[in-house]
């Protein structure tokens, strides 16, 4: 499904940006613009492009555990400290096993390693902190983070 055009939606098919006076844009969008009016349930396929009258919440946490918004490493920001430096200064983490989507990492690991983890993982229970990969050196089996 394509979303529709909103400027040929709201200005016409004859819209062309570099024509089109500021007070003339204004006054096309004040009349393509309505004030929602009452409110209504609809089923949820009808709802498309309409607007909530209230706040909806879900019964449950969905997904039902702490997940991992992006790839990159889980670490346990305790061990931090204690963790071996490079010679540039980054921290260095062995990289202790991985937690994928559907397969959690569920070992002990120690608070001087990483977990590589991917986008909706569970984050292992000892993790505090997810560094996102972008900001990850691999170096064989340890990562380096500035």
């Amino acid at each position: 499904m394509t979303a529709p055009n909103a400027p040929a939606a709201i200005f016409g098919d004859d819209y062309d940006p570099a024509a089109l006076s500021i007070d003339e844009a204004r006054r096309r969008l004040g009349e393509a613009m309505a004030a929602a009016v009452g409110c209504e349930w609809v089923a949820l396929r009808s709802a498309l492009g309409r607007v909530l009258a209230q706040d909806l919440h879900s019964p449950c946490d969905v997904p039902a555990h702490r997940a991992s918004a992006m790839d990159g490493y889980a670490l346990q920001s305790g061990g931090v400290a204690a963790a071996a430096r490079a010679a540039d200064g980054r921290l260095r983490l062995p990289v202790a096993g991985v937690a994928a989507a559907g397969h959690p990492f569920e070992q002990d690991w120690p608070a001087t390693a990483a977990v590589r983890i991917m986008t909706g993982a569970v984050v292992p229970e000892a993790a505090d902190t997810v560094v996102m990969q972008e900001r990850v050196s691999r170096d064989g089996d340890s990562v380096l983070i500035a």
